[in-house]
């Protein structure tokens, strides 16, 4: 089974969480994108809040119904992808640059549910860039700061989020304490948000494997 066909297989295991007269968020990325045509085939009775414009535009274009998130007062349930799962369930998400709207849905939601296939799960985060949303006019002290907590920074190149802000990107070697870090780098002057997910907010993992779908909680 390719990585592709794994991500098939629990973004429509997720969708069959979903159940009529619920709000469901929905994440950004192939995995999400796949969770959204699956539960756009179930043909429930919901509304849909969106980390993403693109997101958005998926699932109108198949027939759900959406909302802004500013104009929706509790989440039941939202799926999003990840970037990194650690062994703890801490992750790393927004490579595809909607990490900030994503966490806010994520934080907000009484069930937050994360979809992956297996070589997204790894010991400690620190692989994959950690990607820092900051405002534009920040950017060179930002960067310094975060270079000072031993991250390899990079200019994420022509690319403004839907808040129309840069993304840095930062690597660092491994990330020991990752809601630390979180709460570190979001103390930048500048930043927005970045992409550590604490496991706190995470209700499970689903993971699709060769074997088929295992649950991480």
């Amino acid at each position: 089974m390719d990585s592709e066909e794994k991500k098939k297989l629990v973004a429509e295991e997720a969708s069959k969480l979903a159940d009529d007269g619920q709000i469901v968020g929905l994440g950004t990325g192939s995995t999400a994108s796949y969770f959204i045509k699956a539960l756009a085939s179930r043909n429930l009775d919901i509304t849909c809040v969106s980390s993403s414009k693109r997101s958005s535009e998926l699932a109108e274009s198949l027939g759900i119904k959406t909302l802004e998130p500013e104009n929706v007062e509790k989440i039941d349930l939202y799926v999003d992808g990840a970037d990194e799962v650690s062994k703890d369930l801490d992750l790393i998400k927004g490579g595809g640059g909607a990490h900030t709207l994503e966490k806010n849905l994520a934080y907000r939601a009484e069930r937050f549910i994360v979809i992956v296939d297996d070589s997204k799960l790894t010991h400690l985060l620190g692989d994959f860039p950690l990607p820092v949303e900051l405002r534009e006019e920040f950017l060179d002290e930002g960067k310094k700061a975060l270079e000072a907590l031993g991250a390899k920074v990079t200019l994420r190149e022509n690319f403004k989020t839907d808040l129309g802000n840069p993304i840095l990107d930062c690597k660092f070697s491994a990330i020991l304490k990752p809601a630390e870090l979180e709460r570190i780098i979001n103390n930048i002057d500048g930043v927005i948000d970045n992409g550590i997910f604490s496991k706190e907010k995470v209700s499970e993992v689903l993971v699709g494997t060769d074997e088929g779908i295992k649950r991480l909680s």
